[in-house]
């Protein structure tokens, strides 16, 4: 409903509200910040369950030795998990570098083709096609925007998303021709070709790692967020 009345007029507003905002930083910054927010929600979720179970079980049980000891196994459960996501998060952060390239290379394609608000169907399929690509399945939702899928399936979940939209400028950007926007009145003078390849560069780091995902990640590429 907040969506400009321009945008409005061109399309009904989407039905599926968009999860987290990424925070916006460098690419390979970039890229760890999605792993990082997987996993330290899947550490608040397996503390929060740990605490939930301790509270059960001090109710239940009468006796406060047992009580303690509830206690004592809820804590040690929380420790462990926060090992582990440590353990893991530490793996994503390694394995993001290797995609470095990649990202550049998607981010540079997509600046070529910038599209306006509802109209992002190159830059969809450029998302679909890395997607297949990757074996990571995905819905069109609102179309032509995205929403893939990483993980078990299960708790805790956490939406990851990346506009794709550019803007309705000329490119006088000081760079060279064959790199610039390839359509005349538009560009991605806003970031948003290198947001859409940053959450792809994150869906191929935490693809290679979805065994061992502790949950769900959903990836949602936005149109018209402008």
């Amino acid at each position: 409903t907040d969506l400009p009345t321009a945008c409005r007029r061109a399309r009904p507003p989407p039905r599926h509200a968009t999860a987290i905002h990424t925070t916006i930083m460098t690419m390979k910054k970039m890229m760890c910040s999605a792993a990082q927010l997987l996993l330290l929600a899947a550490l608040l979720c397996a503390s929060a369950a740990a605490a939930a179970a301790d509270t059960t079980n001090a109710n239940s049980d009468n006796e406060a030795g047992a009580a303690a000891s509830a206690t004592s196994t809820a804590s040690m459960g929380v420790a462990s998990s926060a090992s582990s996501s440590e353990a893991l998060l530490r793996r994503v952060l390694a394995n993001s570098e290797a995609v470095s390239d990649y990202v550049v290379r998607i981010r540079r394609e997509l600046h070529l083709i910038p599209e306006l608000m509802w109209s992002e169907h190159q830059t969809s399929a450029v998302v679909k096609r890395e997607l297949t690509n990757m074996g990571i399945t995905f819905e069109e939702v609102s179309s032509p925007g995205i929403v893939a899928s990483i993980g078990s399936g299960g708790a805790p979940v956490v939406g990851l998303r990346a506009d794709m939209d550019a803007l309705p400028l000329t490119e006088e950007a000081d760079i060279p021709l064959e790199r610039r926007s390839q359509t005349p009145g538009k560009m991605h003078a806003c970031g948003h070709d290198g947001h859409t390849a940053m959450l792809l560069g994150a869906a191929r780091v935490l693809k290679g790692m979805e065994a061992e995902l502790p949950g769900t990640v959903r990836l949602g590429f936005q149109p018209a967020e402008e």
